[in-house]
């Protein structure tokens, strides 16, 4: 399974998480006569459709649970945590995950490079 398939899996299943807990309690709201209940799951769905390319709560969670990739080419494991130069030619001081965007220019990774092969792996 590749890296951009893996993490179009993890987002949609945080989504998916959010928008099934809202449901559940807007019902349970209803079910129970709760107004509370009722508003608390429709406030979280709203701030949850206003605020999730603000908060990347889905990106930190797919750099915690996708730690490495396998090469296509030559099949070693490959760290995504490490410095990698931007191509604005910024090196960062501390290792960062290849999810994360660049703090001096703000673009992400389309592709990182096999360190033993030099395939080209789509992120």
């Amino acid at each position: 399974m590749g890296i951009r398939l893996k993490r179009r899996l993890i987002a949609a299943a945080y989504h998916c998480s959010v928008i099934t807990v809202s449901y559940a309690g807007a019902k349970a709201g209803i079910a129970f006569g709760s107004e509370l209940v009722f508003q608390s799951a429709i406030a979280l769905l709203i701030f949850h459709a206003l605020t999730f390319k603000v908060v990347p709560v889905s990106r930190r969670l797919q750099e915690r649970h996708i730690p490495e990739a396998p090469c296509f080419g030559c099949g070693t494991s490959i760290e995504l945590v490490g410095r990698y130069k931007c191509g604005c030619g910024f090196i960062p001081y501390k290792d960062r995950h290849v999810f994360s965007p660049c703090p001096n220019c703000g673009k992400r990774f389309l592709f990182m490079v096999c360190p033993y092969c030099e395939t080209s792996i789509p992120v």
